[in-house]
């Protein structure tokens, strides 16, 4: 595989390039969808593969997916930057790429940066500027963005499959009343002087209609259920890919003059991370790399990016009142590990306390105003996550003797 991701190595160069390009489904407010929805198709989230909020084709989609794919490229391929970005916004607008285009060419992207060489990287990484690094980091946001897992509910309502509660209840009322029943058919043909053998008959193909449509609608279940755990699958695949990366970039760049600017690039990128909807097994490894990069590069939340320190804060608050307890225990973790390293660093964690505080605030605000926030979000759920870390804190015989236990129990 090695060889064979070497052979497509200059695709990872011509898709950051294409970046501007590519589609971007929060900045036009339409969805995803999900990448194995639409095999070969040029069908979108809603209403088809870059369709519009309108339901009509956006600007650059096309219904061949391949087509566009290939003229994108061959176009890249030939100057090694897109042609014609300076004759205004209406062709800018006409050279999207739509949302399946996309999501291939981040899939290939993602298969390539795993199975290329890991020295051929490195030698690249090193080679290139920080504008360019900065790109790579952007593609990388895009992606797990892309690749976010929406759950089997999204699919259901996507395929129309599934029944709502407005439509139970209508269907409970008819089957109360009589309406629309055999029985109530059978009788009213027979008012109206109709043959009891064709009404018989009649009522059999009925029976038959209803049997076939139950059993499509069986058929259909079964095929999103596979659908949602292949689409899980893919999203875990993703994140972990963009995961190793974002590692091997920070391993390799460790000595160079633009690491710290690199670095809050890659903490927006795991914030990113937390603000959607991930596997428990991606959250494992997302909650991991942020433990390590705080702990590798402690100033780069308590002396320059302030502003970044509040978001985790918030984004690990949410985690907190998860109802998974694998997730509610790697984010309570994680927050005391942030709380004993600024303590270490400057004598107490009065920023996080405050960071802490208004991040509480926040959250809470958000559910009593919006009935519901971004994350499940438990108050219950928070409390024991908060007796965690002051079990934490107990238990730490590193922080014997010191004031850190008491302070983070009045936190808590």
């Amino acid at each position: 595989l090695a060889r064979v991701a070497s052979l497509y190595f200059p695709l990872l160069a011509i898709v950051m390039d294409a970046f501007p390009k590519l589609y971007k489904g929060g900045e036009t407010g339409t969805a995803w969808g999900t990448f194995n929805q639409y095999p070969g198709g040029g069908e979108g989230a809603a209403n088809g593969a870059g369709a519009g909020s309108n339901g009509k084709p956006a600007a650059g989609g096309t219904g061949d997916g391949s087509t566009a794919l290939a003229r994108r490229l061959a176009v890249l391929s030939g100057s090694g930057t897109l042609q014609g970005a300076n004759k205004g916004e209406k062709e800018e607008k006409e050279q999207l790429l739509s949302a399946e285009c996309t999501r291939n060419l981040l899939v290939c992207f993602l298969w390539t940066l795993k199975h290329v060489e890991p020295e051929l990287l490195a030698t690249w990484w090193q080679s290139m500027s920080l504008s360019r690094l900065m790109t790579l980091l952007d593609v990388l946001t895009l992606c797990v963005a892309c690749f976010e897992y929406r759950g089997i509910r999204a699919l259901q309502m996507a395929s129309g499959v599934g029944s709502t509660a407005s439509d139970v209840q209508t269907r409970l009322a008819e089957t109360i009343m009589g309406v629309g029943s055999a029985r109530a058919m059978m009788m009213k043909r027979r008012m109206m002087g109709d043959n009891i053998r064709d009404t018989g008959r009649r009522w059999g193909i009925t029976h038959r209609k209803e049997t076939t449509k139950s059993q499509q609608e069986n058929r259909a279940a079964a095929d999103i259920e596979l659908d949602a755990q292949v689409e899980a699958n893919l999203a875990t695949e993703c994140s972990m890919v963009v995961l190793d990366t974002l590692e091997n970039l920070v391993t390799t760049l460790q000595r160079n003059d633009s690491l710290h600017t690199l670095l809050a690039k890659v903490l927006t990128v795991l914030l990113q991370f937390l603000s959607h909807h991930q596997s428990t097994q991606a959250l494992a490894n997302i909650f991991a790399t942020q433990r390590a990069l705080i702990f590798k590069f402690p100033e780069l939340l308590f002396e320059e990016e302030i502003e970044q320190c509040g978001e985790l804060c918030t984004a690990l608050l949410r985690h907190c009142g998860s109802a998974l307890s694998s997730t509610r225990s790697q984010a309570s973790g994680s927050l005391y590990l942030l709380m004993r390293q600024n303590y270490e660093t400057a004598a107490s964690f009065a920023r996080i306390k405050v960071q802490v505080t208004v991040a509480l605030s926040t959250i809470v605000a958000g559910v009593q105003e919006h009935g519901h926030s971004h994350q499940p979000f438990n108050p219950q759920h928070l409390r024991r996550s908060l007796k965690t870390l002051i079990l934490y804190a107990s238990q730490d015989k590193s922080m014997t003797g010191t004031n850190f236990p008491e302070q983070v129990t009045d936190l808590a």
